[in-house]
């Protein structure tokens, strides 16, 4: 089992709120499965469980279910991709969606993350 640790900077478009884009994060990883916690874009706790698929060396695909944003539900899924630039330099994109009153916003992550092997 690998324990990473990671500090992301992450931008987000099509949110209509200012939202956090420092996410400090924790993983454990076990072959292909993945557990961990961040510090989400609405400065929450967001606790993860889930795989991780990596068709090369330097992409990978992760699907998992995610605590931390209640306006949704208790967990919603996940869906993260990602390129290493190298082993400890990690790029990444992601859906996101963004609850108002009236209406859910679909918009993009988008990353990068400074991996602690």
């Amino acid at each position: 089992m690998d324990l990473v640790w990671a500090l992301a900077l992450t931008g987000h478009l099509g949110f209509s709120e200012d939202v956090n884009g420092f996410n400090p994060h924790i993983r454990l990883e076990q072959d292909r499965y993945i557990f961990g916690m961040y510090y989400n874009s609405l400065e929450r706790a967001s606790f993860y469980s889930g795989v991780r698929l990596e068709p090369t060396n330097s992409t990978g695909i992760e699907f998992a279910l995610v605590s931390g944003y209640d306006e949704f539900n208790f967990v919603v899924p996940y869906v993260r991709m990602t390129y290493d630039l190298n082993n400890n330099i990690r790029l990444y994109t992601a859906p996101g969606y963004e609850k108002n009153t009236n209406n859910t916003t679909v918009g993009v992550l988008f990353g990068i993350e400074y991996l602690f092997k």
